[in-house]
């Protein structure tokens, strides 16, 4: 009698289900890589100290302090990367070496590609969520039903997606899908993003290059990859600078948005300043499921430059 292999024709390896034990675990984890970074740093709190303790060996023994774990940050998932390239907005510049005048009234189109491929991620889940709860009725799906929600919840059932009668292409659409996007939030190795170029093409002058610019760290100029424009990368950041200061974002996320841009600060620091009341604190995106409260990106950029005029 021929044993059962996994349904993934690249493993061949024995599968009790659709797939083996490897796969199963592969999809799991692809899933949570989705839902949740995980931890990022960890800060340990030692409480006590350790004094010596009279013992009959001949070498002093301490006892031990209380070791307190908090975790100080954590990695974004997947998802939530994605999220920040589809909101992450900029203007388009009118032509190359030039910036945008923030008083033209030019519109902030979103990012379209990530936004693309964030409606796939986000229809491929719910419509798995969907064939699950039909194979297994006594199920409930998490509510509310985000995407990250959705990929925690089918990752903390690997059983069950196992045993799918087309749980093949459910690990070919989730790796597909998390090898896509990985690699559409990883940087280039060269450095700093500068928003995408703008620049007249030579051959439809009425179409702006689409061409993400990265500028090497410490850089005074960067060169287009698309178009070959030359841009002043101080002019740059500024021009990125003035294209979200009407936007609403976290704490966490304009400490990274402002310190990428030269303009270094940190979650506290904003939270510091909202407690004083030198900042307006407006409430947390509708699809937040930490609540986390918002701040207006310009009003943080106003309170560095009154500080650094006062320091």
């Amino acid at each position: 009698m021929s044993r059962a292999l996994c349904a993934v024709e690249a493993c061949g390896r024995p599968a009790m289900a659709q797939l083996c034990v490897r796969c199963s675990d592969q999809l799991a984890a692809e899933l949570r890589a989705i839902a949740t970074g995980g931890t990022a740093r960890v800060r340990t709190h030692h409480i006590g100290r350790r004094v010596p303790v009279p013992v009959v060996y001949p070498a002093p023994r301490w006892t031990r302090v209380i070791e307190v774990r908090e975790v100080v940050e954590r990695r974004p998932g997947l998802a939530a990367e994605l999220e920040t390239m589809v909101t992450r907005q900029h203007r388009h510049a009118p032509g190359a070496g030039h910036t945008a005048d923030p008083d033209e009234g030019l519109p902030l189109p979103f990012n379209e590609r990530a936004s693309d491929l964030a409606a796939d991620l986000r229809a491929t889940l719910f419509r798995w969520t969907a064939v699950v709860l039909t194979h297994a009725r006594h199920l409930r799906a998490p509510h509310p039903l985000t995407v990250p929600a959705a990929a925690g919840w089918l990752a903390g059932i690997p059983a069950r997606l196992a045993v799918l009668p087309d749980a093949k292409q459910l690990h070919a659409d989730v790796l597909d899908l998390t090898r896509r996007i990985r690699r559409a939030i990883d940087s280039p190795d060269s450095g700093v993003y500068l928003g995408q170029c703008g620049a007249p093409l030579d051959d439809d002058p009425d179409t702006a290059c689409e061409a993400d610019i990265y500028a090497t760290p410490g850089a005074r100029m960067a060169a287009c990859p698309g178009c070959g424009a030359h841009w002043a990368t101080a002019d740059r950041r500024e021009f990125l600078l003035n294209a979200v200061d009407d936007q609403l974002a976290t704490a966490t996320e304009i400490s990274r948005a402002l310190s990428g841009l030269g303009r270094p600060v940190t979650a506290a620091m904003i939270r510091g300043y909202a407690h004083r009341g030198h900042l307006a604190q407006y409430p947390p995106h509708p699809l937040d499921p930490r609540g986390h409260t918002r701040y207006r990106i310009g009003d943080v950029r106003d309170v560095l430059d009154t500080v650094k005029e006062s320091g």
